[in-house]
């Protein structure tokens, strides 16, 4: 069952071809249209429309069929079997309801709709949706600080996620668990929760999660000003991101290693590493990654006594910036979704990789926690 898609994954970790996307959401219309039945299958098309759709409007519309649908089946049905699955569907689309009212910036009505699902997923032990739907709800707490309950939650996905052997969601929740004592400046602790995330991430051998967490023990060498150390860590996430062709990831180390060596006062590197951080964010189009650059050469540039190239940058960096703005205020979903998904990273990461591995549990249903 699919738990909504986060879209901005695609500006964070790599562009995935929008034709091909186009190409499965129209084909989906097509057999949605086709299959005018009210039964499980038309639950599992719609499901795959909204996880494939990213305007956030016309997919709340498919989830709330979905939740329709999948009630009634599930209410008026006299197979058991029927009943089990529709009840699956049911708490997908209860869950994405409340990640449409997190992409408006109403993270109460959220965690209700969080609530909601979970009550039905301990209910039936639900197994895959209780680790998504816990982890969902300690992301929320997290970003609004309330680390007690947000630990509480990170620790449940450990425990049902390490007995269940689900490994890529235990070393997330590990991994968010560090950010969490990382941003208490708790430095001992969140090294010990990234180096146990890190320890199963090199053991399944996902790249992409592997960086996730050599990035962040990366910034922790950096608080501690072990800069030779941060400068390995990083030049080994750019490895692995130029091996897997991640050039969305390869901007942002990159861009560490400038900032790295701009505190040991290496400015000639600090700008070689900025400047192909840049090259590289206008090689795809990349604004965000512009924009940061841009503002960590103006500060290389100042240092180096270039102002007018100081001056430039500074420049850049406010046309770049605006047009983000402007770009995100013509849907406020999309404001909503940059705003809270650049500071949290680590989500997109886990959804797009758990993808694969639920996939093969949950036949011809394709899911996304």
């Amino acid at each position: 069952m699919t738990l909504k898609k986060i879209s901005w994954i695609l500006l964070l970790i790599g562009f995935c071809s929008n034709i091909n996307a186009q190409n499965t959401k129209d084909s989906l219309l097509v057999e949605l249209k086709k299959h005018t039945k009210i039964d499980t299958t038309r639950c599992r098309i719609l499901n795959l429309i909204v996880e494939e759709e990213q305007d956030n409007t016309i997919s709340e519309k498919y989830n709330n069929e979905l939740f329709n649908l999948s009630s009634k089946l599930q209410k008026n049905n006299f197979n058991n079997k029927i009943k089990a699955i529709a009840l699956q569907y049911k708490i997908t689309a209860i869950a994405n309801k409340g990640y449409f009212a997190l992409m408006k910036g109403n993270s109460k009505v959220a965690l209700n709709y969080y609530f909601e699902a979970l009550k039905i997923a301990e209910q039936t032990n639900d197994v895959l949706q209780k680790i998504s739907i816990y982890n969902s709800i300690g992301t929320i707490f997290d970003d609004q600080n309330e680390n007690t309950k947000a630990l509480y939650y990170y620790r449940k996905v450990v425990k049902i996620g390490t007995q269940n052997k689900k490994e890529e969601i235990t070393s997330t929740a590990l991994n968010n668990i560090g950010y969490l004592y990382d941003k208490i400046e708790i430095i001992d602790s969140a090294k010990f929760y990234y180096n146990k995330s890190l320890k199963i991430r090199e053991k399944i051998k996902d790249s992409l999660l592997i960086v996730s967490t050599l990035a962040n023990i990366g910034k922790l060498y950096v608080k501690e000003k072990n800069y030779d150390q941060a400068i390995k860590n990083y030049k080994i996430c750019l490895n692995y991101e130029l091996k897997v062709n991640d050039k969305i990831g390869a901007t942002s180390s990159l861009l560490n290693l400038a900032s790295v060596y701009y505190k040991k006062d290496n400015f000639k590197l600090a700008e070689f590493y900025g400047q192909k951080s840049l090259n590289l964010s206008k090689e795809n189009n990349y604004l965000y990654g512009e924009m940061e650059a841009y503002d960590k050469l103006k500060f290389i540039y100042e240092k180096q006594k270039k102002y007018q190239d100081a001056y430039k940058m500074y420049q850049l960096y406010i046309k770049t910036k605006d047009s983000i703005n402007n770009e995100e205020n013509k849907n406020s979903a999309i404001k909503a979704d940059f705003k809270y998904q650049t500071e949290k990273k680590e989500a997109k990461i886990k959804e797009l990789n758990q993808k694969k591995k639920i996939a093969e549990l949950q036949s011809n249903k394709k899911t996304i926690l």
